[in-house]
């Protein structure tokens, strides 16, 4: 993880994204579709962020690598508590994306279930 990153919150690095490119939180809220109130709440601390806030920014703010990278880095560290090498691993390979999919698809779990068993199956295997 990025010394940034591990130091920093998220609504540290929201403010400060936000403040370097002299928007208002109206301006950030309507950029990116969210309420004025979410962006506060996101700034202070006091709303964890999901992913699709995160992309919601990242889609509607021009970020440079480094501040993607920092904005990742903190997002992981105060929401997932994951190695941050796992959460690129999850979206590059669009696996939560797909796991929502599946969920949304299959409201008692019964392909999930086949989905975990075959997974823990192949690792047997392995």
């Amino acid at each position: 993880m990025n010394e940034a990153g591990q130091n920093l919150k998220f609504g540290q690095i929201l403010r400060k994204i936000r403040k370097d490119r002299d928007l208002t939180i109206k301006d950030l809220a309507i950029m990116c579709d969210l309420s004025m109130i979410h962006i506060s709440n996101l700034e202070n601390n006091n709303r964890k962020v999901t992913m699709s806030v995160i992309n919601k920014i990242c889609n509607n703010v021009i970020l440079t690598e480094e501040e993607n990278q920092i904005m990742m880095d903190a997002f992981a560290h105060d929401r997932l508590d994951i190695p941050v090498e796992l959460l690129y691993y999850l979206i590059d390979n669009d696996l939560i994306e797909s796991l929502k999919t599946i969920k949304e698809t299959d409201e008692k779990g019964i392909n999930i279930k086949k989905l975990a068993l075959k997974l823990e199956s192949d690792k047997k295997n392995k």
